[in-house]
């Protein structure tokens, strides 16, 4: 059961940072950032159910921001490291469902 929480990892911190923010009322939040939000949570629960598939979203988000990182020289936190982690941190978790779900039809 922890394991699986673990898939929703960056759902939950990109919400927090977001909910900081309406909190804080330093901007509003794009609509783009909402469909990232959401993005992330639909691909940590069908990483929870064992389908590798699902962090192709979210490697798609974090070339998303290294490409928003490097592209744009205004940025107050650095995009592309963001991106990095969450690339790494989706194949990781891609690798560790399909692992998991050869375990499941051997047994």
């Amino acid at each position: 059961m922890m394991k699986k929480i673990l898939y929703f990892l960056p759902a939950i911190v990109f919400g927090l940072v977001y909910l900081l923010l309406i909190v804080e009322n330093a901007g509003s939040i794009e609509p783009h950032g909402w469909f990232i939000l959401a993005l992330m949570i639909v691909s940590g629960i069908l990483l929870a159910k064992n389908k590798w598939w699902a962090a192709i979203p979210g490697v798609c988000i974090g070339i998303f921001f290294i490409y928003s990182g490097l592209t744009n020289e205004y940025m107050i936190l650095p995009e592309w490291q963001v991106g990095i982690a969450l690339v790494l941190y989706n194949i990781g978790c891609g690798v560790f469902a399909a692992s998991k779900k050869k375990e499941n039809t051997k047994g």
